[in-house]
């Protein structure tokens, strides 16, 4: 196993996004249908437009940009916004299992200077977990 990719381009994140817009849609029209006028409608209707429109952008950026490489000697993640890092595995002081908030199914958490999150969502996240096991991290201390 020479290189692992985990990204985010599975179909629950696609779900999530193409829910939340077809929620936005729903709010839109109700609104429109309405026929409330004046200075406070367009503001409603900003704030509305903007709140529901955020998580859409999330986690489509989610889908297209979230990913972590692994290899024997470095970690590579491209976080949905920002520069791509590349960490040696010598810069993670922890590994540990986080347990999800609601409705998720929790994650891998790796310290350096910044913390990276692999969510068990993610593709290849089975190949990521036993690399990660492979070079000592993660091992369960029964007592």
């Amino acid at each position: 196993m020479e290189r692992v990719a985990c990204t985010g381009k599975c179909y629950y994140v696609l779900a999530l996004a193409l829910f939340q817009f077809i929620e936005c849609g729903m709010l839109l029209l109700i609104i429109l249908k309405c026929k409330v006028e004046g200075f406070l409608a367009y503001v409603l209707l900003d704030l509305t437009l903007v709140m529901l429109f955020l998580p859409v952008i999330y986690f489509l950026l989610y889908w297209k940009n979230k990913k972590i490489v692994m290899s024997k000697n470095e970690i590579t993640y491209y976080p949905i916004l920002g520069k791509v890092r590349t960490y040696s595995w010598n810069d993670v002081r922890k590994v540990r299992y986080a347990s999800g908030g609601r409705g998720s199914k929790g994650r891998i958490i790796i310290v350096t200077d910044k913390t990276i999150s692999i969510e068990k969502d993610m593709k290849q996240f089975a190949l990521i977990e036993k690399m990660i096991k492979e070079k000592g991290y993660l091992q369960v201390k029964i007592k």
